[in-house]
């Protein structure tokens, strides 16, 4: 075979390669389902490094909420955190995530860890929620590696290559799958719960400990190694839920650990004072709104106490500016669709955004369970009614009224 015959082989070849990889790229982007490639897109176009990243199960992604912290502290952050997380994959996201971002701070979740980070490719769910996790991680050798360590053998492809799982969904696609980058994440990764709960708070109790913990199983000591080589700092946190009894051993083990080995370490589920477990949930494991205002003002302060603000370019402060106003538009407009006066109460008292005028009688209000949201109201005696009056702060006109007679 003559060299220029060879040469053009070679080179169809390469062609043919490369044409290869680009269509199954562009398949890739098409078709995963966007769950994950929402929450994650704007982490991966911000061109400014983050103050904070934080990780960690849903009681984080509904937690902690960026946008407030961008308001009222000046502080870029961006939340991380996924359903069913697991401190072992919060690990490997976030191995993935400083290869994009070195923030002065990350956040790291310990309340709902459950031990090893496997899952049963039986288990759709399973399957879903790892595809959630990692679908979105643009392609280098470390997500191959956080693939080859989290996925069974023989599912380790669909991960690589998720068109091989979504190549079905021709039905199912949209103008959004080939539009969705243009759309902007206002919550930056994060969630809301607008559930309303009552519940008591749960007793903490140091003396009880797992002394056969598994703390190898955690990757904790990989986190703060991991964080040390790209110089960033880490604090550990225990996110408030009413949690189960059996798991208590589990949590103070790990309290006393991260006590004893002077590791930043922050367990608001004993320490707080801050929280109201009668009106601050939305459940027994996650904060509602009211409750994540709470704690991530705590959050914001400790950063701006410990850390400080960095100023930040005017670009910057323009762009994450216009997301907040969509963000404050969405929060509008749950508060416009409310339909219930605990739901409207539970959205606006905790938020500074709002200033709730109630009128009733002081009967009422103790019927209705207003007075756990405004301790210090008496109610007006002789008033037949019940009404809600909601304005935006220091506005004169009321931007919603809920009313009973």
């Amino acid at each position: 075979m003559k060299k220029n015959e060879a040469l053009k082989i070679m080179v169809k070849v390469v062609c043919f390669v490369l044409i290869m990889v680009i269509s199954l790229a562009l398949c890739n982007r098409i078709f995963v389902y966007k769950d994950g490639v929402d929450k994650f897109k704007d982490f991966y176009s911000e061109k400014q490094q983050f103050d904070i990243l934080f990780f960690g199960s849903s009681r984080v992604l509904e937690g902690i909420q960026p946008m407030e912290l961008w308001e009222d502290y000046g502080i870029r952050s961006y939340n991380m955190a996924q359903h069913a997380e697991s401190l072992g994959r919060d690990y490997w996201q976030l191995k993935n995530a400083l290869n994009t971002q070195v923030p002065r701070l990350v956040v790291m979740d310990i309340s709902a860890y459950y031990g090893l980070y496997g899952i049963d490719p039986a288990d759709s769910n399973q399957v879903g929620a790892l595809h959630k996790q990692l679908d979105h991680i643009p392609m280098s050798v470390t997500k191959l590696q956080t693939i080859w360590e989290l996925c069974p053998s023989g599912t380790r492809a669909e991960f690589v290559f998720p068109f091989i799982k979504y190549h079905s969904r021709w039905n199912g696609l949209s103008t959004y799958d080939l539009t969705y980058k243009k759309y902007q994440n206002v919550r930056k990764g994060a969630d809301v719960n607008y559930g309303f709960k009552s519940l008591e708070r749960p007793i903490w109790d140091d003396s009880v400990m797992d002394e056969n913990f598994p703390f190898e199983d955690t990757k904790i000591t990989e986190i703060i190694d991991v964080c040390k080589e790209h110089g960033t700092s880490v604090l550990f946190i225990n996110v408030p839920n009413v949690f189960e009894e059996e798991r208590m051993p589990m949590l103070s083990w790990l309290s006393n650990y991260f006590e004893n080995n002077d590791i930043p370490y922050i367990n608001y589920q004993k320490d707080e004072d801050f929280l109201d477990y009668r009106i601050d949930f939305g459940d027994e494991s996650h904060l509602n709104a009211a409750g994540s205002m709470k704690l991530t003002k705590a959050i914001g302060q400790y950063f701006v106490d410990n850390y400080g603000v960095s100023e930040t370019d005017p670009k910057v402060t323009d762009a994450w500016n216009k997301v907040l106003a969509l963000y404050k538009e969405n929060k509008d407009s749950y508060i416009m669709s409310a339909e219930r006066n605990e739901n409207i109460l539970m959205l606006t008292y905790a938020d500074d955004d709002y200033e709730v005028k109630v009128l009733t009688s002081p009967e009422r209000m103790e019927y209705t369970g207003t007075n756990w949201f405004l301790k210090d109201a008496k109610g007006i005696e002789g008033y037949e009614g019940y009404r809600i009056e909601v304005y935006h702060a220091g506005d004169s006109e009321p931007m919603r009224i809920w009313e009973v007679k």
